[in-house]
């Protein structure tokens, strides 16, 4: 694991359930760090929960395999990311009428500004974004 001071997050970890709360702690850490809103903190780590809980219930089947989080929010910036990235195999999502699941893509979309999802046969990639939020504190310039 791996991060740059403020303006970038990256974190590569085992894709299991039991590492997302740790996940959730460190981007919800970020997020202050770059001054995003209590409000705008909550859409970003609910977001990418959801995403990362896609990785860890669909991505690999019975194997294992690394989820991948980059963050990042710099000065100047029109927006704030979050990329999920995997190296598992894209399942289309299910009825959720069928399931009772498959909620996840509709509750990301809910809650970023903008998604793109880039299925591949070498893992799968949801990009998410928000407008640069006007800081808090005035520590940063754009």
């Amino acid at each position: 694991m791996f991060s740059q001071p403020d303006t970038e997050l990256h974190l590569r970890v085992p894709a299991r359930a039991e590492r997302l709360p740790e996940i959730r702690r460190k981007l919800a850490a970020w997020c202050h760090r770059v001054d995003l809103s209590e409000e705008d903190t909550e859409a970003v780590v609910s977001a990418a929960y959801e995403a990362m809980a896609n990785v860890v219930d669909h991505a690999y089947g019975n194997r294992s395999g690394p989820l991948d989080l980059h963050a990042s929010c710099h000065p100047g910036q029109d927006n704030a990311t979050v990329t999920i990235t995997d190296d598992g195999r894209w399942r289309p999502p299910r009825d959720p009428r069928v399931t009772g699941r498959g909620r996840g893509l509709s509750m990301i979309r809910a809650y970023a500004d903008s998604v793109e999802i880039r299925p591949s046969a070498h893992g799968t990639s949801v990009r998410m974004s928000w407008p640069r939020p006007v800081p808090r504190h005035g520590r940063h310039s754009g």
